[in-house]
């Protein structure tokens, strides 16, 4: 929808009703000069793919993801790829159960600002570890609810 718009520093998605959108892939793609952006009410309970939805917003610094409603999603590859400037990531609510490891490959990489990220996995994925997901090796990663909650 918004891939490629290299030179848009904000983007107001107005009344744009997304309730039917499948598929959120590359929505605001390399849109490396966005710096602001509201997708805190964007309707995604029928989505099933966010893979590269944000990829190469390289000046986002955050990005309000937490109530996603992510239950029928099974690809969130590359979703943060390359946001470099990105501090902080909230996604613990998120319901991963259709998600597997080969589909979250890459969700973090390059994400060289990343200070704090909240991720809750099905018991499937309780196995994973930060390398999988980023290469900052002094990131905060939080993995279970009931530790992340409070922090």
């Amino acid at each position: 929808m918004f891939e490629g718009c290299s030179s848009v520093t904000e983007i107001n998605l107005g009344k744009i009703d997304f309730a039917s959108s499948k598929n959120f892939s590359y929505m605001f793609s390399n849109c490396g000069k966005l710096e602001k952006l509201d997708v805190s009410f964007l309707n995604t309970q029928e989505s099933m793919n966010f893979s590269c939805m944000f990829q190469g917003c390289t000046n986002l610094k955050e990005i309000n993801v937490a109530d996603f409603n992510s239950k029928n999603c099974s690809n969130i590859r590359s979703m943060f790829c390359n946001c470099s400037s990105l501090e902080y990531i909230d996604m613990l609510n998120w319901d991963m159960s259709k998600i597997t490891l080969r589909e979250m490959r890459y969700l973090f990489s390059n994400c060289y600002n990343l200070k704090k990220i909240k991720i809750g996995f099905n018991p499937e994925n309780d196995e994973i570890n930060k390398d999988k997901v980023n290469e900052n090796e002094n990131i905060n990663i939080c993995f279970k609810k009931e530790i992340c909650s409070g922090s």
